[in-house]
């Protein structure tokens, strides 16, 4: 028995090939999505970035409760107090001589955080295909954290850091 090429597919398993993706012509209700992340200091791309997870939509609350025979000790109304502290915990894979902190302008790899003498400022970009859709910078950032990461002896061995920023203000640019 001879295949046949069916009219509605483009191959002879009856499967119809996706259209090209074109990344300009996204639309609303389109996945927000990231694609290649880095971490970029003075307009100068310092690393890759593997996650990156900022904290900055949390704050404090006070419960009010009100005793009487229809509320029983539920609370009855939320009054919101004061913004959670923010901070950002990233993952870097790190480079030879280009460590995170030497990137920042240090000049030296740092013996522990209180090396870290000035604060700075980082841009996190979000592009809808090719287009710059939103553009946050956080202000007066100070690390609290960094930890290497991902040590191995097999293969290409890639060190990362691990890090966690505090950060004073997130302002929007675009």
């Amino acid at each position: 028995m001879a295949t046949t090429m069916p009219t509605n597919s483009s191959n002879p398993y009856n499967v119809m090939l996706a259209e090209r993706y074109d990344p300009t012509s996204i639309g609303p209700g389109a996945a927000l999505t990231y694609h290649g992340m880095s971490i970029a200091y003075n307009s100068t791309v310092i690393g890759r970035i593997k996650s990156w997870a900022p904290k900055s939509y949390s704050r404090d609350g006070t419960y009010i409760y009100e005793l009487n025979m229809y509320t029983w000790g539920r609370p009855i109304d939320y009054v919101p107090g004061k913004m959670g502290e923010p901070s950002i915990s990233f993952s870097r894979v790190e480079m030879w001589e280009r460590e995170i902190e030497k990137e920042l302008g240090y000049g030296k790899l740092w013996i522990d955080l209180m090396d870290q003498n000035t604060p700075f400022s980082v841009f996190e970009h979000l592009y809808k295909g090719t287009v710059p859709y939103r553009v946050w910078e956080y202000l007066g950032c100070w690390f609290k954290s960094k930890e290497y990461s991902d040590y191995s002896n097999d293969g290409d061995g890639i060190v990362s850091v691990d890090c966690e920023l505090a950060y004073v203000r997130k302002r929007s640019v675009l």
